[in-house]
């Protein structure tokens, strides 16, 4: 059986996935090799990989050994947030 695609499978994950994750759906080294030079993928950190639209704040977080928190976690919850354009200005 033909694995999924990576892309897909980081989609379907949330956009990130550790390396034996992505061993375990049938990708070996090289594939990663190959999508990382390609561009499909980024990797974050040693051992994670994530789509590169999805490479925003929580990639910054644990590049850095750190957490996401209040209004920069809100939008992984799907939680409300500020707005970006205040009402009034338009």
């Amino acid at each position: 059986m033909e694995p999924m695609e990576i892309e897909n499978l980081l989609r379907h994950r949330g956009g990130m996935a550790r390396t034996p994750t992505l061993r375990q759906a049938g990708h070996a080294r090289t594939q990663l090799d190959k999508a990382l030079a390609a561009g499909r993928i980024v990797r974050v950190r040693r051992g994670v990989y994530s789509l590169p639209e999805e490479a925003g704040a929580l990639s910054l977080a644990l590049r850095h050994n750190a957490l996401l928190t209040c209004l920069s976690a809100a939008p992984a919850y799907q939680l409300w947030g500020p707005c970006r354009t205040p009402a009034w200005s338009t």
